[in-house]
């Protein structure tokens, strides 16, 4: 009976061992149950990835966004600005006289500079040429924005008799040293007259040297007007005396073929340098005053391409600029569904949607509004 009773109670004890394991259907269930588990994850977490991966190129595609509005709103408000000499009547015929070099043209690169366009211009980049730009090339199909204006750093300072320069000759006084060097553009204005001339100093001076001769400052044939630095200087003590600048923005690719915001100036060599990267198109509209021909600027009446001013003979009269940018985003978008490309549409002024994007990345259309302070109404 012992033995017995000990074999049925190992008996038992192993009827009860098998039972508590998995049948094949209870491991078939868990299995399926495991893997939607793990596909739900796996759903969540590429989900969450392309979120965040969205989120971050919208985030920075709006830190180059408000980058811009800073940088190009603050150069357009600077156009024509060269001290309080302004555009007070858009039938002067003297807006601004220059003398421009023809031996430092490479150390000091400047655009033709004349009385129609003294202080804005633009259009399409077909027509724009710059020295230096080698190593990029000029996105077709967009526009250039071009502004000029001066930077004050001393003032004339003269003594004895009416404080006039009388001769060509004699070098300006200043009020403080600045620091200049050979054939850098320079500007002397008061407040009825404006004159661009290249300094023949270099390094600190309280005086600024503007000869004639030695193919330094002769008057190329694109200039308009005459230049009183050179015929009987007119100018007296407090005239301002600024750099000259003149920067220009274009959209253009490198040689690994990255499109950016590119903004080129007139400083020494002339040099151009990338501001925004992933920025694929520009378009530059000009806010005119057409009905002030004959007096005082005051509002926009017509919203124009360069092209349109330029037919026109109006850059005179404009005011404004609003500048429209297609920005392109760091990364595709990923899965999702299909980004939207841009396109211009002549007849709004403005980019509308196009096409999917069919390289899935994200764009976004930034818009820059600004008026010349320079071009201001008097009232």
């Amino acid at each position: 009976m012992k033995n017995g009773f000990s074999a049925q109670t190992s008996l038992a004890h192993g009827a009860r061992g098998k039972a508590a394991g998995f049948t094949l259907v209870e491991l078939l269930i868990g299995v399926t149950l495991g893997l939607f588990i793990a596909g739900a994850a796996t759903a969540v977490f590429l989900a969450s990835r392309h979120s965040f991966r969205v989120q971050d190129n919208a985030t920075h595609m709006q830190e180059s966004a408000r980058a811009l509005l800073e940088d190009i709103t603050r150069e357009i408000r600077k156009g024509g600005s060269f001290g309080c000499f302004r555009f007070k009547d858009t039938a002067n015929s003297v807006l601004i006289t220059a003398t421009m070099p023809t031996g430092a043209g490479s150390t000091f690169p400047l655009p033709p500079i004349d009385n129609d366009s003294p202080s804005i211009r633009g259009g399409n980049v077909s027509g724009l040429t710059l020295p230096g730009m080698s190593g990029v090339t000029l996105a077709p199909g967009t526009d250039f924005l071009s502004l000029m204006y001066g930077q004050p750093v001393a003032t004339m300072s003269v003594g004895g008799g009416n404080g006039q320069i009388t001769s060509v000759g004699q070098a300006y006084p200043l009020n403080r040293s600045v620091t200049v060097s050979p054939g850098q553009p320079m500007v002397i204005a008061d407040c009825s007259t404006a004159t661009i001339f290249r300094t023949d100093d270099i390094g600190s001076t309280s005086t600024l040297n503007h000869r004639l001769g030695g193919g330094n400052n002769l008057l190329p044939a694109h200039i308009k007007g005459t230049d009183p630095m050179i015929s009987g200087n007119i100018y007296r003590a407090g005239a301002v005396v600024m750099w000259l600048e003149m920067p220009t923005f274009f959209v253009a690719t490198d040689g690994s073929g990255l499109t950016s915001l590119y903004r080129w100036d007139s400083t020494n060599g002339g040099g151009i340098q990338p501001m925004i990267p992933n920025v694929q198109q520009m378009r530059v509209v000009f806010g005119v005053d057409t009905l002030s021909a004959g007096g005082h600027l005051n509002v926009a009446t017509s919203w124009m391409t360069g092209e349109a001013v330029t037919a026109g003979n109006l850059w005179r009269n404009v005011i404004s600029a609003t500048v429209h940018l297609v920005l392109r985003s760091d990364e595709t978008a990923g899965a999702g569904p299909m980004p939207r490309d841009f396109v211009w549409d002549a007849g709004r002024q403005a980019f509308v949607e196009g096409s999917p994007a069919t390289d899935r990345f994200i764009r976004q259309v930034v818009v820059v509004n600004a008026a010349l302070r320079s071009r201001a109404p008097i009232l």
